[in-house]
């Protein structure tokens, strides 16, 4: 009888005692905290997916899907502003172009020659020595270059942009476009050798350019040859290994003439 009376007697104390979280009034609270944590998981994973989801827009032509914040296509033409280009992309192998640095290229080429009856397209890539998480260096060295190029040519207007990589090194580099007045700048050499001379005074190893294109406004054959090679700054390969909040491309903003 002792021992049934001390068995009892702690059960009423453990009955009477606070009870431990999960146990008791608590269970419930435990339960519901555990299929909210639940929840949360199946909205984030849904989420991801859904971002990643590969959609046709109404037109049926360009396949496009969302990565981050920014839309890609995989089709090897994308219509912007009623009119066709033709763009570095490759459906079959994945490889996409990013839809909004598509749009970016095509406004600065446009506003461009709605001033200018024909514009110098000008592109080369700066490599970097050491990895830099934000675009800080780049963003003054775009500054310096246009101003310097902007004074050699008298006041001329001067637009373009850049669009970050990262290749297997873990280090930066910069493939860049500038959109000069054809008027007064005929020939590459001029601007190459002033972009040599500051990236060399900045400790910048010397630039790689590629072949320039001079852009009529009226010759639709050129401004489609331009616009692919420009292309090739949107693909989408090389462009994740960034922070979240740091930029991956940065274009003038010039808007066109109304005339």
């Amino acid at each position: 009888m002792s021992d049934r009376r001390a068995l009892r007697k702690a059960l009423v104390v453990r009955r009477n005692s606070t009870p431990v979280f999960g146990y008791g009034p608590f269970r419930n609270v435990r339960r519901g905290a555990e299929r909210w944590q639940c929840r949360c998981r199946f909205l984030t994973g849904f989420l991801i997916l859904s971002l990643r989801r590969i959609t046709h827009l109404d037109t049926g032509k360009c396949l496009l899907s969302v990565v981050g914040m920014k839309r890609v296509t995989m089709d090897n033409t994308i219509v912007i502003d009623g009119r066709e280009y033709t763009i570095n992309a490759n459906k079959s192998k994945r490889q996409g172009c990013f839809v909004e640095i598509l749009r970016k290229i095509e406004s600065n080429l446009m506003a461009m020659l709605s001033y200018h009856c024909k514009v110098l397209v000008v592109q080369f890539v700066v490599h970097c020595h050491d990895h830099e998480a934000r675009n800080q260096g780049m963003s003054d060295l775009m500054r310096v270059i246009k101003k310097r190029l902007s004074r050699k040519y008298g006041g001329s207007r001067v637009a373009g942009g850049w669009a970050r990589e990262t290749g297997g090194s873990g280090v930066q580099h910069y493939h860049v476009a500038i959109f000069l007045n054809g008027n007064n700048v005929r020939w590459n050499s001029g601007v190459q050798k002033l972009v040599n001379e500051v990236l060399e005074a900045r400790g910048y190893p010397r630039p790689s350019f590629s072949p320039s294109h001079m852009v009529y406004r009226e010759d639709e054959r050129g401004i489609q040859e331009a616009f692919y090679h420009l292309s090739y700054l949107a693909k989408t390969r090389s462009k994740s290994d960034r922070l979240p909040a740091t930029n991956d491309y940065s274009f003038s903003r010039i808007r066109p003439n109304k005339i």
